[in-house]
Order: structure tokens, then C-alpha cells, then sequence
């Protein structure tokens, strides 16, 4: 939107063309393309139009946004570190200390990466026709889109029908995409632990960089032979990838290389500590939680009864704890746990306090005692 907002000759042009993909929509294409422009050609009504989504259109993507950090709050996040392989537990983001940083590490990158475009090279992904004011009486010799639409814009120019390119722009993508989680057979959920997969993935980014350089030559020749055959692999890259990288490596052996590595870095990063009693007490207590968490989220094996999945009271952004499982899990806690673990941030009175296991005042106080 912000792209037509410019009302240079690619921008102008660039709108032309992709508004008018609507028209192979057959019966009323004709008529959505004229309702989109606000006449019979892209001017001042389609202007007004484009800029009143310009600045409504964030506000719809803040709350998806919100949306999804709801969800990844309350459902979890599946392979959150990238080497749990074998598990397909989901884990909460706000216990994953290394998930956030890591995050906030690949956003200071992109960052970088954007400041270094903005600031040094701002007109080197663009193209200089745009500094020409539009002019619809005047065509450019050679009309293409913005950078990070020249791979669609190379298949949309593949498939000879009008018709088909648009269907495949618009539809066939998002249901190859949709139905990976059913295709995808395997075990194993990290690439990290299927050798042929990342092969798979590799040729798929190799191909997606192609079909953005092809879409910004002209088509003909050699460019529209080679355009079709990335397309036909960008289509099968789901289906391919997943089907025939299905039988990988067993879970368990993914484990112990993930269990590996871990003490591998750590040794790396407390080898220049100072402190020798420090790291032999952090690596001891690395070593429980590791084992410890090994143990808990090892996948059962074929003779041992899976557990029912449970469909918990408090699930959901509204939901409420169960006060009598929270009581059992006290007593449980009192009686068995609390021989080792002591819960040191907690004072006798958040028992009877709201939002915890609805104890009434006299019980806490015989708990206390």
C-alpha cells in the first residue's frame, strides 16, 4: 500500500498491474477491478483508498500480534530451542530464558541489517524509474515490482493462463503450507536431526532466490524455462521434502547428540570463569535439571501405557484453577516433595490468599504450626 502512496512511475505502473490481477476472476473481475480503482484507471479515489488501508492495516496486525502472544502464553511453543527433537511437548515461552534471548538477538541483526540499507545504500533494492512522476500516457520499458515480490511476480509469468497464475499465487501456496503438519510423517520435528530434509530446504531457499532473480529479468527465452521449473519444485517442496525425509534418525539417538552439545557449549563457557568452585556447583546443578528434564519428557516406550491427554479447567486466557487439584498438589508437595525442596518465596499466609489453593485462614495457620 505504502509502495502506490509514492505515485512515481514504478509505483503507478506496479498498481496497474497488480490491481488488474483480479480481472481473470471470470463474470466479475471486470467489476472488482473498477470498484478497487474508484473509476475506469488507477488515480485519486484509488490513492485515497490505498491510504486509508495504509494506516488501518497495522492496527489489524497489532492485534494479531496480541493474538499471538496470547498463544504462546497459554499453548506453548513445540521445539522451542531447536534440539529437542524427540519431544513434541510444547513448552511455555516464559521458561525458556534462551528462547528470548535469542530472540532478542536475531532482532538486533535485523536491525542492523535495515539501519545499514536506510542510512548507506537506500536506493539499492529500489528502482530509479520511481523517481519520475507517474505519467499513464507513458509505459516503462520494463515493469517490475518491489524486491520482495519478484519471486511471485516470476511465477505469475511462468504459468502461460492468466487465470491459473493467479490461483496459483493466491491459493495453491497457502494450502501446500496448511497441510505440512499432516504430511510431514517423521519422528523427529527438528531438521536439525534429518540430513536429507535440510538438503531438501537448502534447494528450497536456493529456488526461492532464483525466482527472485528471474523475476526481475524480462520473460523470454532461457528465463521463462527456468522460471517453470522453480515453480514446479517451490509447489512440490512441500510434499517432496516431507514424504521423502519421513524416515530419519530415531529419537533417542537425537537426544543424546542434543545432550552432547549442551555439556559441550557449557564447558566452552565456563572455561574462562574464575570462580573453579562456581562452575563445579553450576555444573552439578546442570546436570540434575538436565537429567531430571531428560527423564520427564522422555517419549514412552511401546510397552509402557501413554498418559491421557487432559483438557485442564484453567485453560484458556479466562479460565480458573481447580481449588481441591490445587490442595491435593499441596499435600502432595508437604508430604512427599517437601523432604527436599523448599519453596523459599512463598510465606504461609498466600495459602489462604486469593489465587491460590483456597485455604481458609485456620488451615494455613495449622500448616504454619
Amino acid at each position: 500500500m505504502g509502495y502506490v502512496l509514492v505515485w512515481g512511475q514504478m509505483s503507478f505502473w506496479a498498481a496497474t498491474v497488480i490491481t488488474n490481477l483480479f480481472s481473470a476472476i471470470p463474470g466479475v473481475g471486470d467489476t472488482i477491478v473498477t470498484w478497487l480503482w474508484g473509476g475506469y484507471a488507477v488515480g485519486n479515489p484509488t490513492l485515497n483508498r490505498f491510504y486509508s488501508l495504509h494506516y488501518l492495516l497495522p492496527f489489524v496486525i497489532a492485534g494479531v500480534v496480541v493474538l499471538h502472544i496470547w498463544a504462546l502464553h497459554v499453548v506453548g511453543q513445540n521445539n522451542p530451542d531447536r534440539h529437542r527433537a524427540a519431544s513434541r511437548t510444547k513448552t511455555p515461552w516464559r521458561s525458556r530464558p534462551t528462547r528470548r534471548s535469542r530472540t532478542a538477538s536475531s532482532w538486533r541483526r535485523s536491525v542492523i541489517l535495515y539501519a545499514w540499507f536506510v542510512f548507506y545504500i537506500p536506493n539499492f533494492l529500489s528502482h530509479a524509474d520511481n523517481y519520475i512522476p507517474a505519467n499513464p500516457a507513458v509505459t516503462p520499458t520494463h515493469i517490475v515490482p518491489e524486491w520482495y515480490y519478484l519471486p511471485f511476480y516470476a511465477i505469475l509469468r511462468a504459468i502461460p493462463d492468466k487465470l491459473m497464475g493467479v490461483i496459483a499465487l493466491g491459493r495453491l501456496d497457502l494450502w501446500f503450507w496448511r497441510f505440512m503438519p499432516w504430511l510431514d510423517t517423521s519422528r523427529v520435528r527438528s531438521a536439525r536431526y534429518r540430513p536429507l530434509f535440510k538438503q531438501f530446504f537448502w534447494l528450497f531457499v536456493i529456488v526461492c532466490v532464483g525466482l527472485g532473480w528471474l523475476g526481475s529479468k524480462p520473460p523470454e527465452g532461457i528465463y521463462v524455462i527456468l522460471s517453470r521449473v522453480f515453480t514446479i519444485y517451490y509447489f512440490a517442496f512441500s510434499w517432496s521434502s516431507c514424504r521423502c525425509s519421513a524416515s530419519s534418525r530415531k529419537p533417542s539417538r537425537c537426544r543424546i547428540r542434543f545432550r552432547d552439545r549442551f555439556w559441550a557449549r557449557k564447558r566452552e563457557r565456563e572455561h574462562g570463569h574464575e570462580d573453579a568452585a562456581h562452575n563445579h556447583r553450576l555444573a552439578l546443578a546442570g546436570r540434575r535439571f538436565v537429567d531430571r528434564a531428560g527423564a520427564a519428557c522422555d517419549r514412552p516406550r511401546a510397552d509402557t501405557p501413554t498418559p491421557p491427554r487432559l483438557k485442564w479447567s484453567f485453560a484458556g486466557p479466562f479460565g480458573r484453577y481447580d481449588q481441591g487439584q490445587l490442595q491435593r498438589g499441596f499435600k502432595i508437595y508437604k508430604e512427599v516433595c517437601a523432604v527436599c525442596h523448599s519453596i523459599q518465596m512463598l510465606a504461609f499466609r498466600n495459602l489462604a490468599e486469593p489465587g491460590g489453593p483456597g485455604f481458609s485462614e485456620a488451615q494455613a495457620a495449622a500448616v504454619a504450626r
